[in-house]
Order: C-alpha cells, then sequence, then structure tokens
C-alpha cells in the first residue's frame, strides 16, 4: 500500500528475501545457501518481534511464527554440522577422521530432514497470525518507530554493559551474543526507515563484534559435539581429552579477548 510506513516496507523485503533463500537452498543445498536461508529467518523473526513489542500489546503468538521456525532449526542442524566439519578440516588425528565421518553422515540426514521440512512449507498460518499486528504497526510513524527503536537499542547494550561486569564463564557471553545479535537487528532496521552514517558505522561495529563471538560460539558448539559423540562412542580416550583441553584453552583466550573488545565498543559509543 502506498500509505504503509518504512516498517512494513522493511517486514516486507525481508519476507520476500526469505522466499528467495528458501528457494535457493532447497535447490541448490549449498553451505552458503543454508547458511543464507537462517539468517533471513533472523531478520524476518527479529522484525515481527520488534513489531509485536512496539504494538504495546501481545497479537496472540504472532512473533513466534512457528512454522517458520521448526524451518529454522531443521536448518541450523545442517548448519552445526557443516561448520563442524570446516572446524576440523587439517586435523590430522585418527579420532577426529571417525568424528568427520560422524559430521557427513549426520550432514546427509538432517539436509534430508530439512528439504522435507522446505517441501511441506506452508507460510499461510503463520501470515494469517500477524495480519492483526501489521495492521495495528501500520498506523505508527516513521518517527514513532525511529525513537522506539532507539530505546530498544540503548536498553539492549546496557542489557550487555550489566552482563559484561559478570563474564567470568561462557553462560553471560552467551547471552550478550544474544542481545548484540538483536541491536545488530535493529540498527539495520533504522537504516532502513532513516539511513544515517553514524548509526552505518555503529551497526560495522556490531556486525563486526558479532562475528568474532560468532567464532567463539563455533568452536564452543564443536567442544561440545566432539566430547559428546566421544562419550558415547566410547572413545573416553587421552587423545580426546587432550584436544578437547586444547580447544577449551583456545576458547578461554578468545573469551578474554572479546570481553576487551566489548570494553573498547562499550567504552565509545
Amino acid at each position: 500500500m502506498s500509505n504503509d510506513n518504512k516498517l512494513i516496507g522493511h517486514y516486507t523485503s525481508e519476507l520476500k528475501s526469505f522466499r528467495k533463500c528458501l528457494s535457493l537452498a532447497a535447490r541448490r543445498r549449498s553451505v552458503e545457501d543454508i547458511h543464507q536461508l537462517r539468517l533471513s529467518v533472523k531478520h524476518l523473526r527479529a522484525t515481527v518481534s520488534f513489531m509485536q513489542w512496539l504494538a504495546k500489546k501481545r497479537y496472540g503468538n504472532a512473533d513466534k511464527m512457528e512454522n517458520i521456525s521448526q524451518l529454522f532449526e531443521a536448518a541450523g542442524k545442517v548448519r552445526e554440522a557443516q561448520v563442524n566439519l570446516r572446524l576440523v578440516t587439517g586435523i590430522d588425528i585418527p579420532f577426529i577422521a571417525a568424528y568427520r565421518d560422524y559430521l557427513l553422515q549426520k550432514q546427509k540426514a538432517d539436509t534430508q530432514l530439512l528439504l522435507d521440512e522446505i517441501a511441506g512449507f506452508d507460510m499461510r498460518q503463520d501470515e494469517y497470525r500477524l495480519k492483526a499486528l501489521l495492521e495495528a504497526v501500520r498506523k505508527v510513524t516513521d518517527k514513532e518507530v525511529l525513537k522506539k527503536a532507539s530505546l530498544h537499542t540503548e536498553k539492549k547494550l546496557k542489557k550487555v554493559k550489566d552482563l559484561l561486569r559478570h563474564l567470568k564463564s561462557d553462560w553471560p557471553l552467551h547471552k550478550i551474543r544474544i542481545h548484540l545479535k538483536k541491536v545488530a537487528e535493529i540498527l539495520r532496521l533504522m537504516q532502513k526507515v532513516s539511513p544515517e552514517k553514524k548509526r552505518k558505522r555503529l551497526l560495522k561495529k556490531v556486525e563486526l563484534l558479532n562475528e568474532t563471538i560468532g567464532d567463539w560460539h563455533d568452536q564452543t558448539v564443536l567442544i561440545t559435539s566432539v566430547s559428546s559423540v566421544g562419550v558415547l562412542e566410547g572413545k573416553n580416550s587421552k587423545e580426546l581429552k587432550s584436544f578437547t583441553l586444547q580447544l577449551k584453552k583456545q576458547n578461554l583466550k578468545r573469551r578474554k579477548k572479546i570481553k576487551k573488545q566489548l570494553q573498547d565498543f562499550l567504552r565509545v559509543i
């Protein structure tokens, strides 16, 4: 509609992007296509979640988007196997060779489950649940969207600052990762509504932080996966213990480095 605000335009754009990524993932099944599918779902769900918050009332389970969430989970299992395969490439240890075979089998099985999910995917139920929410936010001005988005971002960054004081284990960093991803999504939305150079620079900084924390997270997932598979297969050997200990030491160094980067980031914004 010609009288739609830019928030609705942003939602429409994210929905179109999701549909394109869904089609490409179904056809090509590449690592990058599945990654882009998951990203498109994240962008879409973050936009809907913000609209729910902006509307000041609950519209059923509109922001849950259950059918899309099931698709996201299926894609996530494939993505995890793909990332773990990448992380153990080039490691010449007998146990890792067996683990790599396990991942290849898991990737194949999970890919088939994802393709089944895509084949049966029907978004009409999710879209029906969104109707009332879309009508509610359609009345919100672009100025009000920016004001509320800015407030939302400030709250999220305050939570990051509070969590950073307790960054002595992995748990706070997992929470910080979630909050910073939401900050990036809201900043992206704000840029669509009203582009601004200062905000663009801030978004770039947040995205770089998210990439760094994402690398740490990937290795954390690998540690859990290698350990659980090793224990399940009865390979609780010195080889496995030595490998996981090495990964944990690397991750601890990464966490300390990330803490310094977060402190520097929060000091200048």
